[in-house]
């Protein structure tokens, strides 16, 4: 009867006891453990050694999926990698684990644990052991481990914990330790920090964490524990994750060759300089002007009324108004004394020019031209232009080489109005620097491409 009443009050009472061991989350599995060792080294590493226990008895699988945070931005949003080595993952036993493939993914390194030929349908417990370089902070007064334990494990952990190691030489009094949890961007504490001696602290996470909560720890120690990293090593590194300073070395490098094989001026451009007095046999003064700059000004095409009124088929006439009392307004009219389209060696442009100064008369003030002379200037730049292509002072149109690097490197610039918070959230500011400094470079060199 005795042995009849224990049994009875086991039941009623230790079997609801064993039941509640047992956390109803929802989910077909779950992660019953999750624990990180951290060793802090002197030489500014950290060794870290997971314990990761998944429960496959509701619903089998072949592993899991880790996904360690190894990717990071700094204050200005630019990349800042952390530098990963994975050393081992095996069993409670020290048994290696398969591995179907690892590597970076995103922001992350991804171990996939596990076989496709083999289901399991028990608890199974993983230890994986990594180092990291580049996790620990150096700030002016302390140093510090800002740490994600994890971030988005898709099921439910039913106990997380983190032990840090710091190297000897400080004490308890002289070690800071918080920790936050919730999703991305939680301030919440629900976790606890003590210590488990001078050294070692254990930061234990006081509720369920369900599928995308994060688990972060911060400890700080005085400085002289852990070796800096040189001011070369995080120059290096700096340049490795972000790349894409390098962009505007591969810009420069890339105008400058083809400057040099496209744009360079011909040989015979760079004989001896010997002075003249009178222009080259066969170019007009304005194609002179434009040969000098390789390109039309103002002064150009209007050396085509100096050179006709010399030539007597114009006559310059100054007019002075009395504005003011010490004032005079000053205008010019041109009179064309005799027909130029037949005149001796005339050009095309300077047909254009003659004839849209004298189009509707013989007698015009320059005044009048203000606002109807710069409807023809496409047209007579143009000609001038072409005649020099044709005549072998210049390779291609000088103009239009400008005009199509210059227009590349303002859209390279201007896009960055439209497209520059995405490339900022997706690259960081280097990037979005380094493609205005490419945009600018390429403009720059617009003025030395044409070839003479």
């Amino acid at each position: 009867m005795k042995k009849l009443l224990l049994s009875l009050f086991a039941a009623l009472f230790l079997l609801p006891s064993v039941a509640s061991a047992q956390i109803d989350t929802g989910y077909t599995w779950d992660l019953p453990n999750f624990t990180q060792n951290i060793e802090i080294l002197e030489s500014g590493k950290i060794l870290v050694e997971e314990t990761i226990v998944a429960d496959f008895t509701r619903d089998d699988h072949h592993g899991i999926f880790r996904e360690i945070p190894i990717s990071y931005r700094d204050q200005y949003g630019n990349p800042f990698n952390l530098k990963f080595k994975l050393i081992s993952v095996t069993d409670e036993n020290g048994n290696d684990h398969p591995i179907a493939e690892k590597g970076k993914n995103w922001d992350n390194y991804l171990i996939k644990i596990g076989s496709a030929d083999i289901s399991l349908d028990t608890k199974v417990t993983y230890n994986i052991k990594y180092e990291i370089e580049r996790a620990v902070g150096y700030f002016g007064n302390h140093d510090e481990l800002y740490w994600n334990a994890y971030t988005d494990w898709e099921i439910p952990v039913l106990n997380s914990t983190v032990n840090v190691k710091i190297p000897q030489g400080a004490t308890a009094k002289d070690i800071r330790a918080t920790c936050y949890t919730g999703y991305y961007g939680s301030t919440e504490s629900n976790c606890s920090a003590n210590f488990i001696d001078e050294n070692t602290i254990t930061i234990n996470k006081a509720e369920i964490s369900y599928p995308y909560d994060g688990f972060t720890i911060v400890v700080g120690w005085p400085k002289s524990l852990v070796s800096a990293p040189s001011a070369f090593q995080k120059t290096l590194w700096f340049i490795q994750d972000n790349w894409a300073l390098l962009i505007p070395l591969f810009v420069f490098l890339f105008l400058f060759f083809k400057w040099w094989y496209t744009g360079r001026d011909h040989e015979s451009a760079k004989d001896t300089i010997i002075p003249r007095y009178k222009p080259p046999e066969g170019l007009t003064p304005t194609e002179v002007g434009t040969i000098i700059d390789e390109k039309v000004d103002m002064r150009d095409i209007s050396s085509v009324i100096i050179d006709y009124a010399v030539k007597g088929y114009i006559k310059i006439t100054e007019i002075k108004t009395k504005k003011a009392i010490f004032f005079d307004s000053v205008d010019y009219e041109l009179t064309k004394l005799k027909g130029y389209s037949d005149a001796p060696g005339i050009k095309s442009h300077e047909k254009d020019v003659l004839g849209e100064i004298f189009k509707t008369k013989d007698r015009i003030k320059i005044s009048e031209l203000k606002y109807k002379f710069y409807k023809k200037l496409k047209t007579i730049k143009a000609d001038i232009y072409k005649d020099l292509v044709k005549d072998k002072f210049f390779v291609k149109n000088p103009e239009k080489i400008r005009e199509t690097y210059s227009g590349i490197g303002m859209f390279l610039i201007g896009s960055q109005l439209f497209v520059g918070g995405f490339i900022l959230d997706l690259f960081g500011l280097t990037f979005l620097i380094a493609i205005i400094i490419s945009g600018l470079l390429i403009i720059a060199f617009s003025r030395i491409m044409p070839k003479k």
